[in-house]
């Protein structure tokens, strides 16, 4: 994908990432979002996420996701290349009180995009309202994943594959996920089926 034919226009920054909105210079050609790491030498954990959030692009759907497209380079960067369905980062939008019907509106919205997310068996390790894009009109959300976590999944994949190690340390990222979340019970039962991350 040729990224020079976009214009980059910032949408939010946190200590890891930072993402675009880029609009093309033709007209044929579609919106993207683009996240790149901030560091100019991003360390392998970095570019593990990128990757590993590119690897869930089969499992996100457009109507609550934002989908990758391709990992891609950008300045001599490594980049993941996005959909970009539209809308604003949710803190861009909370800056006071909002009107009850569009705050319900946009809760409902939410809560069925997490439902449709954990129904394929992800969490999403950094949800805050930066990671949540909304299109005001609509109160349509769309997820940002770049710290989605489907790391019991890849667990289990290389579990069956005979890579014991490797699925032990997915094993002890999903419990880490789930303990964050407060997700007791879901660390209970990682905990019984495999006594070896306590």
């Amino acid at each position: 994908m040729e990224l020079s034919q976009y214009k980059l226009e910032p949408l939010r920054e946190d200590e890891q990432f930072i993402l675009y909105r880029g609009h093309p210079r033709q007209a044929d050609v579609p919106s993207i979002l683009l996240l790149a790491p901030i560091s100019a030498h991003p360390s392998p954990e970095i570019l593990n996420k990128l990757e590993h959030e590119y690897s869930l692009r089969s499992k996100l759907d457009a109507t609550w996701s934002v989908r990758p497209l391709a990992l891609s380079q950008y300045n001599e960067q490594p980049v993941l290349v996005l959909e970009n369905p539209g809308g604003e980062p949710l803190n861009r939008l909370i800056q006071g009180p909002m009107e009850m019907a569009q705050f319900l509106r946009v809760a409902i919205s939410l809560a069925n995009a997490l439902s449709q997310l954990h129904k394929r068996e992800l969490i999403h390790k950094d949800l805050k309202p930066q990671n949540v894009l909304v299109d005001t009109p609509t109160a349509q959300v769309w997820l940002i994943h770049n710290e989605a976590i489907a790391y019991e999944v890849a667990a289990r994949f290389y579990a069956a594959h005979g890579f014991d190690k490797i699925a032990d340390a997915y094993l002890r990222e999903a419990r880490y996920g789930y303990l964050r979340w407060e997700a007791d019970g879901k660390v209970r039962q990682l905990d019984q089926l495999y006594p070896q991350l306590g």
